[in-house]
């Protein structure tokens, strides 16, 4: 190693300060392009919000410095997300233990589809990805919005056995860096891409 005059190292891997010593970098760790499979949001997530600087007011679907996770396709999600049968849960008739996606228009004209079926959803439309185990048809689940849904039989069923996630609870893979990973147009298709793709490692 290298030192000056005043016991100082000197190596040159880092940059220097203002007066010339090395100072290494105050980052918790790394920045990484990881290679991943799918490398934009789930197709099924609905919007947090619009990109007001996109010309067409694309759907924010994961904000910068989220931690996320991937789904069973590979596609990134929330960190915690759950899917499946989240065991009993005594306030089950509040909403307790459900996970709902609850779409609006703009999710409609970006082409988000079902993560059921596949098929394009429509404003207003709800999908349960959870359940409680005793969770019932006269459950009430209520949205930030206010307004309320109760799950038929059938959803609650679907909800249960849903695959989405593997072990039925995202796991942390990193952060989103950079910038918000949005929804926009293709010609032939509606697709989901990251506006950038720099993940820290956790």
């Amino acid at each position: 190693m290298a030192f000056d005059i005043n016991n100082q190292y000197s190596g040159n891997l880092f940059g220097k300060d203002r007066i010339g010593h090395t100072t290494p970098d105050a980052e918790a760790t790394e920045t990484l392009r990881p290679w991943l499979p799918v490398s934009y949001p789930a197709p099924w997530l609905p919007a947090l919000r619009q990109d007001q600087g996109h010309p067409l007011l694309a759907g924010i679907a994961l904000s910068s410095q989220m931690l996320i996770a991937q789904d069973k396709s590979g596609a990134l999600i929330p960190a915690g997300m759950r899917c499946g049968d989240t065991g009993n849960n005594a306030n089950h008739a509040t909403g307790a233990g459900y996970v709902a996606l609850k779409y609006g228009q703009v999710d409609a004209d970006f082409g988000v589809i079902n993560p059921f079926t596949g098929a394009a959803v429509a404003a207003g439309d709800v999908v349960y990805i959870a359940a409680p185990t005793d969770g019932v048809n006269t459950d009430v689940i209520t949205f930030p919005d206010g307004s309320t849904d109760s799950p038929s039989t059938g959803e609650i069923t679907a909800a249960k056995a849903c695959d989405l996630i593997p072990g039925g609870r995202s796991k942390p893979i990193g952060v989103l860096a950079y910038a918000s990973a949005v929804r926009v147009l293709l010609p032939a298709a509606d697709w989901c891409l990251p506006a950038a793709s720099g993940l820290h490692r956790i």
